[in-house]
């Protein structure tokens, strides 16, 4: 059997999990799952700059992880985007684009 498959909330292009990164909103804030386990709704996004930079689009994390307005705020987004540091994957997986390179960024 394959690794689980899951869709990035920013692109809502499918991908294979390991591949993304898992968000989740607990004790009141929104964390990243580096170890996908959590026991709280997340949702997944790819690690590349374009999907990431995507975050910061108003409402979307509320409504995939099914919050009230206003929580988290994009502040608080912009503010997590800041925190992570991870390397992006260095070629754009999921565009359909074989082969081309996107630009690697650290956050």
């Amino acid at each position: 059997m394959g690794e689980p498959i899951r869709s990035c909330i920013v692109c809502r292009k499918r991908s294979q999990k390991v591949d993304l990164l898992r968000l989740v909103y607990r004790a009141d804030k929104l964390q990243v799952d580096q170890e996908q386990v959590e026991q709280s709704r997340g949702c997944y996004v790819h690690r590349e700059v374009a999907c990431v930079a995507g975050l910061k689009k108003s409402g979307l994390i509320n409504r995939a992880l099914r919050l009230g307005p206003g929580a988290p705020g994009v502040v608080e987004v912009i503010e997590l985007i800041d925190k992570i540091n991870l390397d992006l994957l260095p070629r754009d997986n999921h565009s359909g684009r074989s082969g081309r390179r996107t630009k690697r960024m650290r956050l």
